[in-house]
C-alpha cells in the first residue's frame, strides 16, 4: 500500500527509486523512514533525478550477463520496452538477454513481467534503469504529474492486473507504454 502523498506517476518513480537506494544501502525495501526521506530529498530537487541515476549509465558496456538472470551464454541485446517508438534510439533501453529470459518476458513490461507479487525480486539495478526509461518516456507524454488515474487507466493495458481498480500502483507507470 503507498503512502497518501503518492499520487502522481511522479510521486510513484520516486518512490520506487527511493526504495531501490533503501535496499542497496542495507536497510531493504520497506525501511519507511529512510524510503521517505530519499523521496522528499527527489521531490525537493536535493538530489536531482539525473545525479540519482549516475550509477544506472548503460551497464550494457560493462556486462556480458543475462540482466536477470545472470547466464552468460546465448545473450542477446534486446529492448525493455520494445513496443514503444520513442525509445528506438535510446541505448538506455537495451539490455542484455539470455534466451531464456528473452522468451519469458516477451513484450512485457518489466512490473508485468515480474509480477505484483514478485516486485522485490526485480534486479535493483534493472528497475533503476527501467523508472528513468519511464521518467523520460511520461515526461515526454505530459503524464508526470498526473493525478488523475482513471484517464491512464482508459489507456492502459495492464488493467487486468491491478490489484485496485483506478489505484496507483506499479503497472500505472508502464500500463499506458506495453
Amino acid at each position: 500500500m503507498l503512502p497518501q502523498n503518492i499520487r502522481s506517476i511522479k510521486d510513484l518513480i520516486f518512490w520506487q527509486y527511493a526504495k531501490i537506494i533503501s535496499h542497496s544501502s542495507g536497510y531493504g525495501r520497506s525501511n519507511l523512514q529512510f524510503i521517505g526521506n530519499y523521496y522528499q530529498k527527489l521531490q525537493n530537487e536535493e538530489i536531482t533525478w539525473e545525479n540519482a541515476l549516475k550509477e544506472f549509465k548503460s551497464t550494457l558496456e560493462i556486462t556480458q550477463s543475462c540482466a536477470f538472470c545472470g547466464e552468460v551464454r546465448k545473450l542477446s541485446v534486446e529492448k525493455m520496452l520494445s513496443s514503444v517508438t520513442e525509445l528506438s534510439d535510446n541505448r538506455e533501453n537495451y539490455i542484455m538477454l539470455c534466451k531464456n529470459c528473452n522468451s519469458a518476458k516477451g513484450d512485457k513490461g518489466l512490473y508485468q513481467w515480474y509480477g505484483f507479487e514478485n516486485l522485490e525480486d526485480i534486479p535493483r539495478n534493472m528497475e533503476g534503469k527501467y523508472l528513468k526509461l519511464l521518467y523520460e518516456l511520461h515526461q515526454k507524454r505530459e503524464t508526470l504529474s498526473e493525478e488523475n488515474i482513471s484517464s491512464l487507466c482508459q489507456q492502459c493495458g495492464l488493467a487486468k492486473n491491478c490489484p485496485e481498480t483506478e489505484k496507483l500502483s506499479v503497472y500505472c507507470l508502464e500500463g499506458i507504454f506495453c
